[in-house]
């Protein structure tokens, strides 16, 4: 895989998430206070009033809002695990990615899908549950398995390597 900054925006994005979940779930109690406050003093001033309203947008964005973005919040935890997987552990096959997420397959291969599209990973294509680099010059288009530890092998000049374990075979 080429180096590329799709992890780091998708990183931005998690964080992102998370403030506003954070900001939320600080507004929802903050909210309450003010309603009961704003409610309990309007006579004395518009100020009061004023509070009271932004207390009910406050509880009801936190109530109806604040879980969404909670969601979302694990959903890309869930994609960022996957991208590093891919990008980092140079895990490039849908089953050892399932296996080591503890997903089913079929959500592991949307969330790559998920992630070529949103260009969180660039420089592959995605074919029969396994990314290849479209970048490779020579490509067979042949998979090897590891007989030492069963990790995907990379061919390097005329031999494999397994990238996990060290093991080579010619």
């Amino acid at each position: 895989m080429e180096k590329n900054n799709g992890l780091s925006m998708c990183k931005k994005t998690k964080n992102t998430i998370f403030a506003l979940s954070l900001i939320m779930s600080i507004g929802f109690p903050v909210g309450i206070l003010f309603i009961i406050f704003g409610f309990s003093n309007s006579s004395k001033s518009f100020l009061f009033t004023l509070m009271a309203v932004l207390g009910i947008i406050l509880v009801v964005l936190g109530f109806y809002v604040m879980p969404i973005m909670w969601v979302r919040f694990a959903h890309y935890s869930f994609v960022q695990r996957v991208v590093i997987a891919v990008t980092e552990e140079h895990i490039y096959n849908v089953k050892e990615l399932a296996g080591l997420l503890n997903k089913k397959e079929q959500e592991i291969k949307d969330v790559i899908h998920f992630c070529i599209n949103k260009r969180y990973i660039t420089g592959v294509k995605f074919e029969n549950g396994v990314l290849e680099n479209i970048h490779r010059k020579e490509s067979s288009g042949k998979t090897y398995k590891c007989d030492s530890c069963g990790g995907m092998m990379i061919r390097e000049d005329k031999e494999l390597v397994c990238p996990y374990c060290g093991y080579r075979k010619m």
